[in-house]
């Protein structure tokens, strides 16, 4: 009889589990993937923005005045650049069903111009939602440390918002390096998208402006 009420009492248990983490493993994977094809740790260590920021934030901190909340400058900006890169994301989105899309999927590569490009923008609102939250926090705290992080996090979210339009002036060249190939007019043994591949081929730099090296 015990040996029952234990087996039940353990599947009730798992069940239990299963439904509260269930959501926390698929954020989880996503989070996982989004990060691997963005390029992982070597890939923010080596970003040029992150160097920039963190000299930035130092550089700052010598000379704070006492009368100056990072965490408030951060609550104030930061709402505005995730509406702006939140309505690029939209934009790259809505716009994926374009031939010029298609092409930049590069036939469902799991690391597709495409796919790099969507990340970079889901990166960027990963970094000032970031931002954000720890700005809401060291206001709420009014801890020093909570407000060295949050100027970090700042500058870093500030200056991404430059690499967001980079990364889409080079998806425009690409398009515009399109058109004016089918402008010319399509030959009879090459397709369209062989010969834009081989006049402006696709970057593998991400935003970071780091060369990405492929296994």
């Amino acid at each position: 009889m015990a040996t029952h009420v234990l087996r039940i009492w353990r599947k009730a248990c798992k069940r239990s589990y299963d439904w509260c983490f269930h959501y926390w493993k698929n954020q989880y994977r996503a989070f996982l993937r989004y990060f691997d094809i963005y390029g992982g740790p070597r890939a923010l260590l080596r970003s040029p923005y992150v160097h920039v920021a963190v000299f930035l934030t130092v550089g700052c901190r010598l000379r704070w005045s006492p009368s100056v909340s990072a965490s408030d400058i951060a609550v104030s900006v930061i709402p505005n650049l995730l509406g702006f890169t939140v309505g690029a994301l939209a934009i790259v989105l809505a716009f994926s069903s374009a031939p010029i899309f298609k092409m930049l999927a590069q036939d469902g590569d799991p690391r597709s111009y495409f796919m790099r490009l969507t990340v970079n923008l889901v990166h960027f609102i990963v970094v000032q939602a970031c931002a954000l939250i720890v700005g809401i926090v060291g206001k709420a705290t009014a801890s020093a440390s909570i407000d060295v992080l949050a100027l970090f996090f700042l500058f870093y979210g500030v200056l991404i918002t430059v690499s967001a339009g980079i990364q889409l002036l080079q998806t425009a060249s690409l398009y515009n390096q399109y058109a004016s190939l089918e402008e010319q007019g399509n030959r009879v043994d090459q397709p369209k998208e062989s010969r834009f591949s081989e006049a402006h081929p696709i970057s593998e730099k991400s935003s970071t402006g780091v060369d990405r090296e492929t296994d």
